[in-house]
């Protein structure tokens, strides 16, 4: 009985103050454009990158010549996350959630990131540090061109403590004949073939003539370009030698190649003049300038 008191009690009252409220008259923007093709979505996503390259390079004309700042100098600051003032969490709250929205991470706030820098700096102090400055020793190895038993890897744990090192090894290399000259290659070893986006049929006469080898299946991620295996490839298969090997990647994996590839990773299974099984390693193929 009671509830129903109070539920009627409540209605009446939302009845006295409903009249009251004053909701504003719905007006759309009058510059706002919302996109009906992807034509128009496409247009209006370049006008926006236009707008942000003006803007860029207007805060870019606003900053000061070198020349122009003669005497002065950059000193190194006390981080100290307690302080607002500072802005020094609110600068890491801002480069982190971009560096996240890069990689599609989930962003944080700003008493987030505090609570994660208190915890991280003894981290940043010891380890991070020491990681820093064993990486920094390797760098300067490779910019002297010191051969590789100059180097060393490092395994670290302050927590026992122990800091194991080990020389390097260099990678595994298979040997392949071509054309009668000897070839030792590694897992970071590509073949570079730069030719245009031309037709699987010529892509396949080009790799013949070139190294003397033939084709017998050539693939691209899981999808399978092309197929021979000694009782000729079934008609499906020899339509697409007419067919740019780019459209030929795109037909039998059903997904459009991205704007902004340049490069088919393809993996092939080759034979020599012999008849016999060569091992090469993977084909990176410029289909697009």
């Amino acid at each position: 009985m009671l509830t129903r008191l109070l539920a009627v009690v409540i209605v009446a009252l939302c009845c006295l103050a409903l009249p009251q409220v004053k909701v504003p008259v719905f007006a759309p923007k009058k510059d706002m454009k919302i996109a009906t093709t992807d034509a128009e979505a496409k247009q209006m996503a370049e006008a926006v990158m236009d707008d942000f390259e003006a803007e860029k390079n207007a805060l870019i004309a606003k900053l000061p010549a070198p020349t122009s700042l003669p005497g002065w100098r950059m000193h190194s600051i006390d981080f100290e996350k307690d302080d607002d003032k500072n802005f020094h969490v609110a600068f890491i709250t801002a480069c982190s959630n971009l560096r996240a929205r890069n990689y599609r991470i989930k962003e944080q706030n700003t008493h987030q990131t505090k609570f994660i820098a208190g915890k991280i700096i003894p981290a940043i102090a010891t380890t991070t540090a020491l990681v820093t400055g064993l990486v920094c020793l390797e760098m300067y190895k490779l910019l002297q061109k010191r051969p590789i038993e100059a180097f060393r890897n490092t395994y670290v744990n302050l927590a026992l403590p122990l800091v194991a090192m080990s020389e390097p090894i260099g990678p595994q290399r298979t040997k392949t004949e071509l054309k009668g000259n000897e070839w030792k290659w590694s897992l970071w070893d590509r073949i570079e073939v730069d030719i245009g986006d031309v037709p699987l049929g010529d892509f396949l006469a080009y790799f013949k003539d070139k190294y003397g080898l033939e084709i017998t299946m050539l693939s691209h991620g899981a999808s399978m370009l092309y197929y021979d295996f000694g009782v000729g490839p079934k008609k499906k298969v020899k339509d697409r030698l007419a067919m740019p090997v780019s459209k030929v990647a795109e037909s039998v994996g059903k997904n459009a190649l991205p704007e902004k590839d340049k490069y088919l990773i393809l993996e092939a299974c080759v034979q020599n003049e012999e008849g016999q099984d060569v091992e090469i390693p993977f084909i990176r193929f410029k289909f697009r300038k």
